[in-house]
């Protein structure tokens, strides 16, 4: 379990994963990741924002254990949130909508 955390606005995002340096990589160089983040990170500069592990713990418990931060995070107002979904796992899952496909679709083109 990890944060990144904005210094200056005091945003945070929750993300998990098995391989922390993997995630960690896809966030800082390939930029593939939260949207949300990725511009804070391009608007405020990665000297501004804070990254640390919130907790170490066994895979099988991994996606509880998040689901257990995600709903603090969500208790928080949405400026304070760099996160999208509020259950863990579940960008695997998210459905966007037919207007964000066809941006996502725009793009790719």
């Amino acid at each position: 379990m990890y944060s990144f955390i904005c210094n200056i606005t005091g945003a945070r995002y929750i993300g998990s994963s098995i391989d922390i340096g993997i995630r960690l990589v896809q966030h800082l160089v390939t930029n593939n990741t939260n949207e949300h983040l990725q511009n804070a990170i391009a608007k405020y500069g990665l000297k501004n924002f804070t990254f640390s592990v919130v907790e170490f713990c066994d895979s099988q418990v991994l996606l509880q254990r998040e689901q257990h931060y995600l709903d603090i995070l969500f208790s928080l107002p949405a400026n304070l949130r760099y996160n999208f979904n509020p259950i863990a796992g579940s960008s695997l899952g998210y459905k966007h909508t037919e207007e964000a496909r066809a941006k996502i679709s725009d793009a790719r083109t």
